[in-house]
């Protein structure tokens, strides 16, 4: 897919981010769209970090689960750019065209999740009502995009759907999307909620001309033809992903397998920062606790607000985390990379949107 990108004449970002995104002083990213969707920058690996990671915790694979929480995403990521009378037109090729099923894909999801870092898709069968298949070059995470996928021909369709993914020929996954009932599932335990913050002053430093952080055109380089961001200092693919994601599909594991999964949530993350960021060396000269925090705001992972050092150790708290258990176990992995010392902590969240993590030393 070819992409002609205009690029900001002051910081070099690419529009997308200026058009669809906003960063606020709150230490959250919200798109411009009607449902002000949450999104946050995350490292790729870190992502199958934790997905592998319980699989292999709980000795099974976790891919439908993933899977059937996500399609509730792509449901409310399509209805924020489609209007619902579409949904409405009687399903057979007069009314519903392969091409113009073809063009939406082409000119409006496939560049959205390109320019977010996903991957790329392209449609290669549809039927309406019935059946859509469509593959995947580079994709970030096969469930979550299957997932993605299949929410939206549900809600295009207004049918219920079931998917498959295999790696076809070429080493891409290629995923098959059928009819399974009449209408679609109603999974509103799944759902999200539009949240709320709490009002902040952080400091970001915004480009005057394309309101975007001038860190996030310094830190990556944008390869929307591959559907690839990555970090141009440590090397690492990311991707901008909605944080109702990981709410959708933390609360279906912690419905599906107990409540042991939060603890697994915070150990994995918290080893991933530390190791990774250990071997990489970048965080060493850091003055101080907040200093590891540092590019939280603008990544949209929530607001650093206080470091509060006592005899027993240190308190941080941080505002609207994008998610507590992350954000947990991520503060608690910097601060291990950073000493070279393990660190017992705890975290709770004293109101909502309100997270404190206490670091005992």
């Amino acid at each position: 897919m070819k992409f002609r990108l205009k690029r900001c004449p002051v910081c070099d970002s690419i529009p997308f981010y200026s058009r669809y995104l906003e960063w606020t002083r709150d230490g959250a990213i919200l798109g411009r769209d009607k449902a002000r969707t949450r999104v946050v920058f995350l490292e790729v690996e870190e992502i199958h970090n934790q997905l592998n990671g319980i699989s292999e915790k709980i000795g099974l694979s976790i891919d439908r689960i993933v899977y059937n929480a996500e399609k509730e995403v792509g449901k409310r990521f399509i209805s924020t750019l489609v209007p619902e009378i579409i949904t409405r037109l009687p399903r057979t090729r007069l009314t519903r065209p392969a091409v113009a099923q073809r063009l939406l894909g082409r000119y409006i999801i496939s560049p959205y999740i390109a320019q977010l870092g996903m991957g790329l898709t392209t449609m290669l069968d549809y039927r309406p009502g019935k059946m859509h298949v469509f593959s995947l070059m580079n994709p970030y995470s096969v469930p979550v995009l299957a997932g993605d996928g299949a929410g939206i021909f549900e809600y295009l369709e207004r049918i219920g759907v079931e998917a498959t993914w295999e790696v076809d020929s070429s080493g891409n996954p290629t995923v098959t999307l059928r009819k399974s009932s009449e209408r679609p599932g109603v999974e509103e335990r799944l759902a999200y909620e539009r949240a709320s913050y709490l009002p902040g002053n952080a400091e970001l430093n915004i480009c005057p001309v394309c309101q975007v952080p001038r860190e996030v055109s310094e830190t990556f380089d944008f390869d929307p033809a591959q559907g690839i961001v990555k970090n141009r200092f440590s090397g690492c693919r990311e991707v901008v992903m909605p944080t109702q994601s990981f709410s959708a599909i933390f609360r279906e594991l912690e419905r599906e397998l107990g409540d042991e999964i939060p603890a697994i949530i915070v150990d994995l993350e918290r080893r991933y920062v530390r190791d990774n960021l250990s071997e990489r060396g970048t965080i060493l000269g850091r003055p101080d606790v907040l200093s590891l925090l540092m590019d939280f705001t603008w990544r949209g992972i929530g607001n650093p607000v206080s470091a509060i050092r006592g005899k027993g150790g240190t308190d941080i708290t941080i505002e609207n985390p994008f998610n507590p258990s992350l954000v947990a176990g991520k503060v608690a992995g910097l601060y291990e990379a950073w000493t070279g010392k393990p660190v017992r902590f705890n975290w709770t969240e004293e109101m909502p949107g309100r997270l404190k993590v206490s670091l005992m030393l």
